[in-house]
C-alpha cells in the first residue's frame, strides 16, 4: 500500500482550507478509523524547496516540531510526502506518480512536484484573534486573561528550551482547545528558516540565527531586531509575546491604533507607556510585561523567569485592579518574621517556663 493510498483512505477532508498562506494551507479531516478530527497542512515543496539542501532542512525541523511534547503547543502527529498528488476525502486511490482529483474536494497545491503533509492535532474553538474580537471589554476578558497569557508563556518556554524560534508569534497563532486551553501552531516561520541553521547557543535553550535571516513574520508582532533585520534570538518571541499579552489587557479602538502602539513600542522605552495604557492593571502584571518589552534583547526577561512570574500572577485573585498573589505571598511572609521574631525576644522566658514545669513534674 503506498504513502497515497493510505493517505487517501485514511483521512477525509471536511469541506473548505481551515487557513492558508505562502507556507501552505491547512485543513480540517477526519480519520476514517479513529474518528478524530486532525489539521493536515499541505505544503508544496517545489516552492519552498529549491535545492536538496533545503528540502533537507525542512524534514530536519519538521521532525524535531514532532518531538514538542508540550500541552501549550499544537502536536504534531506525523508527516508524510506524496509525489504529483492531492489530499482527498474521496476513497478512490492513486498511485505516487498520478494526479488525483474529487472535484470540490481537490486539494492539490502544485502539479509540478511533491507535496508535504503535516497531520497536526486539530483545535475547534478558534484562535486568541476571534476570542479579542468576540469579547470588545475588559471586563469580558477578566475570567479567561490571565490563564491565557500563562498558557501561551509555557508553551513558549517549551520551544526556546527545544531551540526552536516561532518568529511568527500572534493571535492568529495561539489556538483555543475545550475553551480552557490554549495552544502555539503555525510553525511555517519556525520549520522553514530560509536557509538559516537554527542552532543551540548560551543559557535557556537560547536559539540563534548565526547570520541575519530574511526578514520574516508579521510586522505588528515583530520585535525591533526583527523588524531591523537583526539577529534574531529567542528573547525575539518574548517581545512578541509582550505584544500579545498587551493586547490581551489592553483595548484598542482599532488595528490601525494597535499597528501604531506596537510600532513606538519598538522604538522608545516602554516603561512609561506600558504604565500609561494600563493604569488599572496589577503592578506585577505591568512590571514583567515591560521586562518583556525591552527594546534591546539582551535586556530582556527571559522566558523562563517570564513564564514562572506569569504562572504565579494567573493565580491572582485580582488581576485588574487589587494585590496580586506576590503581594499576597509578601505579606504573609511579613506575618511570619513578626511573629518569629516575638518568639525569638521571649525564647529565654519560655525556656525558662519549660524548664520549670520538668522540675515540678
Amino acid at each position: 500500500m503506498t504513502s497515497a493510498t493510505w493517505v487517501n483512505k485514511s483521512l477525509k477532508s471536511c469541506g473548505s482550507p481551515l487557513a492558508s498562506g505562502s507556507f501552505g494551507t491547512v485543513y480540517k479531516a477526519q480519520h476514517t478509523v479513529d474518528k478524530e478530527y486532525y489539521a493536515v497542512k499541505l505544503i508544496p515543496l517545489v516552492k519552498l524547496a529549491k535545492s536538496e539542501e533545503d528540502f533537507d532542512k525542512i524534514l530536519r525541523e519538521v521532525r524535531l516540531l514532532q518531538k514538542v511534547g508540550s500541552s501549550f503547543v499544537i502536536k504534531y502527529n506525523q508527516c508524510w510526502i506524496e509525489n504529483n498528488s492531492t489530499f482527498s476525502g474521496d476513497e478512490t486511490s492513486s498511485d505516487e506518480s498520478s494526479s488525483y482529483s474529487s472535484g470540490q474536494r481537490d486539494m492539490k497545491l502544485s502539479p509540478f512536484g511533491p507535496t508535504l503533509y503535516i497531520q497536526m492535532e486539530y483545535c475547534a474553538d478558534g484562535t486568541l484573534r476571534q476570542w479579542l474580537d468576540n469579547c470588545p471589554s475588559l471586563e469580558s476578558r477578566k475570567d479567561s486573561a490571565m490563564t491565557i497569557i500563562d498558557h501561551i508563556a509555557t508553551g513558549l518556554r517549551h520551544i526556546s528550551e527545544m531551540g526552536i524560534i516561532h518568529r511568527d508569534l500572534k493571535p492568529e497563532n495561539i489556538f483555543s482547545k475545550g475553551r480552557d486551553t490554549w495552544k502555539i501552531g503555525d510553525f511555517g516561520l519556525a520549520t522553514s528558516s530560509w536557509g538559516e541553521r537554527l542552532t543551540t547557543h548560551g543559557d535557556e535553550g537560547n536559539a540563534h540565527i548565526s547570520r541575519s535571516p530574511s526578514i520574516a513574520g508579521t510586522w505588528s508582532y515583530m520585535s525591533p531586531e526583527m523588524e531591523n533585520g537583526g539577529n534574531i534570538t529567542n528573547s525575539s518571541d518574548v517581545f512578541s509575546l509582550g505584544l500579545v499579552v498587551l493586547e490581551i489587557l489592553y483595548i484598542f479602538e482599532d488595528s490601525g491604533s494597535r499597528r501604531a502602539t506596537f510600532s513606538s513600542l519598538r522604538t522608545v522605552s516602554s516603561n512609561q507607556m506600558v504604565k500609561e495604557l494600563l493604569p488599572k492593571i496589577n503592578r506585577e502584571v505591568v512590571t514583567v510585561l515591560i521586562g518583556m518589552l525591552n527594546y534591546h534583547a539582551s535586556g530582556r526577561t527571559w522566558i523562563s523567569e517570564v513564564q514562572k512570574k506569569l504562572n504565579i500572577l494567573c493565580l491572582a485573585d485580582e488581576t485588574w485592579n487589587g494585590s496580586s498573589k506576590l503581594d499576597i505571598a509578601n505579606a504573609e511572609k511579613a506575618t511570619y518574621r513578626k511573629w518569629f521574631r516575638l518568639l525569638n525576644v521571649n525564647l529565654p522566658e519560655i525556656q525558662s517556663s519549660i524548664s520549670s514545669f520538668r522540675r515540678t513534674v
